[in-house]
């Protein structure tokens, strides 16, 4: 929580946010290769990628936004918006 990390010694609150920095970027370049990887055998196997216009992309995010809302109450509207932000989405 906010309260737990602004409650911790400057130098050891700079040290903990350094390392998660680190160990996010770390996590996340493991996560693109693996899905570069994925891709790569989907295409090998002889699946089709289909990417999304930008405008089938906002039908998407238009019609995901009633089910968005639907689980705010179960997961919390925090975790949505933050979701949502994370991927561009509007």
């Amino acid at each position: 929580s906010t309260e737990w990390l602004n409650g911790l010694k400057p130098e050891v609150r700079d040290q903990f946010v350094k390392i998660v920095d680190e160990v996010t970027q770390e996590a996340n370049a493991k996560v693109a290769a693996t899905e570069a990887e994925n891709r790569q055998n989907i295409l090998n196997a002889g699946g089709t990628i289909r990417e999304l216009s930008a405008d089938q992309r906002q039908a998407w995010v238009d019609a995901m936004k009633p089910v968005w809302t639907k689980f705010e109450g179960d997961i919390g509207k925090d975790l949505i918006d933050a979701a949502v932000a994370a991927n561009g989405t509007n």
